[in-house]
Parts: structure tokens; C-alpha cells; sequence
């Protein structure tokens, strides 16, 4: 039980915060008006504190990530959050985006985001219906195939039609035949 305490409140503790050797970056909320969007449209996403909080920090940083790594920053200017914009989205920006935020500016590749990050799959869409794409196929059966499955059926008299009309394809297609050194 002790064990399981103390992991729980790690997995807490690391839901809010997680530091390295570059800083400390919080957990932002994320919010985005559709989650699913067709492809070459505008996405935006608001990343904003969690429940209005606010440290007592001028300065903040905001970072943009994508499948946990951060694509884009932002300077906070003090209004109720920060929005990033992607213009034209294609397949590639599909994935899982948040926000994190941090008192001191760091390069994009020394941004951690936090485990237990709020996130938001965007998914991106082809421009028809509802992102499928459907293909009619036209399947062919073979004329044994038929034969088989009227003889299980125990049909005699259709199997026999069958088979009149077998002999009939071959002596047709045998009298298609051409000779050697025709003109075609």
C-alpha cells in the first residue's frame, strides 16, 4: 500500500511539472474548435492557464507540441492565454498537440512536456464526405464456379443448362481461333 501511495503521488506530482537540466515546464490547457478538420483548412489552437491560474512570473513562454514535441512559441502578453495557428493543414499535422509553458525562454528542442500533458488529437480528413474514400469493385465469377455451387444445390436441370452454355463459350471460341500468318 505504502508503495502504491508513493507511486501515485509521483505520477501526480509529474502530471503538473517536470524539470531538467533546461528548466521547468508547465501543463497548459489546450483547446482547438474542431478536432477533426478537412485537409488545406486553418486549424487554431488556444492554450491557456489551468483554471484561470496565474504565477506571480511578468514573463512566460508558450509552447505549441505535437506528438511531444514543440513546434512553435509564443510570448505571453498578460490576456487569458496564447493561440497558435496552422494555416493549410495537410495528413502530416494530424497527431496529438499541447501546450506547456515556462518563466524563461528555451530553444524548441530543449522543451519537455510534462507526462499526463492535456492533449487533443487532431485528425485531418481528405476533402470528400467523411474522410473515406470508397471504391466500387465489380467481381467476376468464373462460369465453373457457378457449375459447382449448382451442383451442390443438387439442380440438375439448370447444371445442365450450365453445361450447354460451357459448350457453346468453347465452340464460339474455338471458331475465333486464327491461323497462323493471318491478317488481323
Amino acid at each position: 500500500l505504502f508503495y502504491i501511495l508513493i507511486l501515485a503521488f509521483i505520477d501526480i506530482a509529474m502530471d503538473k511539472v517536470e524539470s531538467n537540466s533546461t528548466g521547468v515546464f508547465h501543463a497548459l490547457d489546450i483547446i482547438t474548435m474542431n478536432e477533426k478538420v478537412l485537409k488545406g483548412a486553418n486549424v487554431s489552437f488556444h492554450c491557456r492557464f489551468p483554471n484561470e491560474e496565474k504565477l506571480n512570473l511578468t514573463k512566460y513562454t508558450f509552447y505549441l507540441c505535437k506528438d511531444g514535441t514543440c513546434i512553435a512559441m509564443r510570448k505571453w502578453g498578460g490576456e487569458s492565454g496564447v493561440t497558435f495557428s496552422i494555416k493549410n493543414v495537410t495528413r502530416y499535422d494530424s497527431g496529438n498537440y499541447s501546450c506547456v509553458y515556462s518563466g524563461q525562454k528555451r530553444a524548441l528542442e530543449e522543451v519537455t512536456v510534462p507526462m499526463g500533458n492535456p492533449f487533443i488529437f487532431l485528425q485531418i480528413l481528405d476533402n470528400d464526405n467523411d474522410g473515406m474514400k470508397w471504391k466500387t469493385t465489380k467481381q467476376v465469377f468464373p462460369s465453373f464456379v457457378v457449375v459447382s455451387v449448382l451442383c451442390a444445390l443438387g439442380s440438375i436441370a439448370v447444371l445442365s443448362v450450365a453445361m450447354a452454355l460451357l459448350i457453346t463459350l468453347f465452340k464460339h471460341m474455338k471458331t475465333l481461333k486464327m491461323e497462323p500468318g493471318s491478317v488481323y
